[in-house]
């Protein structure tokens, strides 16, 4: 790529330079930037500086900018990232900063709550323009899962509220994921961030409380500084490893610039663990190649995996062959419905942005429940060999395109690809389903090599 840029500038004239390094080409970089700057400049020229005059050095520099930038973020999205920082939350994620005198802050540290009932953890603080996200993880230490329910389904944020600077503030928003024994929970709310502050989160289900404080955010120039990282695909994937004596604890932060959606970075597979074609992410050691161990409660900030290793293991390479993405979009279809008994070949496609949906079978079942259901077989056709569909979501409509309920069953393949849905139908569907097919995941292929050592 350096190269490349190389002969580009070489074959620009001096008026051509000059466009390009017109007025609406200047941007603030930090001061730091500025020194690898010139300290590339003028090792690149191998020149002294007495000898070029201020528009020569302007030029030269202007392609050092473009070089540097290429280097650190590769050629994807550089016009996007070009005057970007990065500030990182553990236990959150990267956040991508345009002003390079934003400040962003976090929590100074991990807290805990308990009683005889519930472990509280706050695991991580991002506080911006006073606003301020919380994530805690909670555990039920009876194993009972009343509660851990009530934070799944409470429409207000389960009786949560921030005091800050002696003002109550409620969540404006909440999500969670995982239950049963263990799960995470996101609040969101509206208060004054600053450090000198003292914050208190109160949780009123359970009776508990944390205090806490919070410390600004360091800030990077480029991804690899926060750990080791890929970029495919416009989506780059930064691993922050965590030694804890035989364990190895990683945490996967992504950083999406495409049009799809993570879904997961693990094959997911519906029969014995296979993963896709044979492979899956896994951790090459000095002792071997190592399985991740899944987090407790599904979902978990940032992709968190563990790994057995031994005290003998120095060199780490994590290898992620493929992530699972979803793609926002769907189609509409009616399907004839089969006599009871009967098999119906047919050749309805469906056709994604990425992929197109063919159902070769229809069959009418007894099965499921009192109405039975409406097989279906799929064959895909992939538009791009980094794209494979594994999956998507039938939900039923009627014909004017309102969303009705129902579901049905699912079938997979050694490779987690969807082959059969049997779909549920409801009393007086006789002659015609209305189904929506939305919300594609695919294998997205380009691997991810991470290398740090202990």
């Amino acid at each position: 790529m350096e190269d490349e840029l190389k002969k580009i500038m070489d074959n620009l004239d001096l008026e051509q330079s000059e466009k390009l390094l017109g007025e609406e080409m200047e941007f603030k970089i930090d001061k730091k930037v500025l020194k690898r700057i010139k300290k590339s400049v003028f090792k690149k020229a191998e020149i002294r500086r007495k000898f070029w005059d201020a528009k020569k050095i302007s030029l030269l520099s202007a392609a050092a900018v473009l070089i540097l930038i290429f280097n650190s973020i590769g050629f994807d999205r550089v016009s996007a990232t070009i005057k970007n920082i990065f500030s990182f939350i553990p236990n959150y994620g990267i956040v991508e900063e345009e002003n390079a005198d934003a400040v962003n802050f976090i929590l100074d540290e991990e807290r805990i709550a308990e009683n005889d009932d519930v472990i509280i953890k706050l695991i991580a603080v991002f506080a911006k323009n006073n606003e301020l996200t919380a994530t805690v993880t909670i555990e039920n230490k009876n194993h009972a899962d009343d509660k851990i329910k009530e934070l799944e389904n409470a429409p207000q944020g389960m009786n949560v509220k921030l005091i800050a600077n002696d003002v109550e503030n409620k969540a404006d928003s909440y999500s969670s994921s995982g239950g049963g024994a263990k799960a995470v929970g996101y609040f969101r709310f509206s208060a004054t961030t600053a450090i000198e502050l003292d914050y208190k989160i109160v949780f009123e289900d359970y009776d508990l409380s944390i205090d806490f404080k919070l410390k600004e955010a360091e800030s990077f120039e480029d991804l690899s500084q926060i750990g080791p990282t890929g970029v495919n695909n416009n989506i780059s994937i930064t691993a922050v490893p965590e030694f804890k004596e035989n364990l190895l604890k990683i945490n996967l932060y992504p950083m999406n610039k495409s049009e799809y959606n993570i879904y997961s970075y693990f094959a997911e597979t519906y029969s014995e663990n296979k993963g896709y074609k044979g492979k899956d992410m896994h951790l090459e050691t000095d002792s071997g190649v190592k399985k991740y161990i899944l987090p407790e409660s599904f979902g978990s900030a940032n992709g968190e995996f563990s790994f057995e290793i031994e005290p003998s293991d120095k060199k780490f390479v994590l290898k992620i062959p493929f992530i699972t993405v979803q793609k926002n979009e769907y189609k509409d279809i009616k399907l004839r419905i089969p006599e009871k008994g009967e098999i119906l070949d047919c050749d309805y496609e469906i056709e994604f942005e990425d992929s197109i949906v063919k159902i070769t079978e229809l069959k009418r079942t007894e099965e499921p429940l009192e109405y039975g259901g409406l097989e279906m077989k799929f064959e895909y056709i992939n538009k791009s060999e980094k794209f494979v569909i594994k999956d998507f979501t039938p939900i039923r409509i009627n014909a004017f395109g309102k969303f009705l309920g129902g579901g049905g069953w699912s079938e997979y393949d050694d490779d987690s690809i969807l082959k059969i849905f049997n779909y549920q139908l409801e009393k007086g569907e006789d002659e015609f389903l209305y189904l929506r097919f939305q919300n594609p995941i695919y294998y997205l292929f380009g691997e991810y090599s991470l290398s740090f050592e202990r």
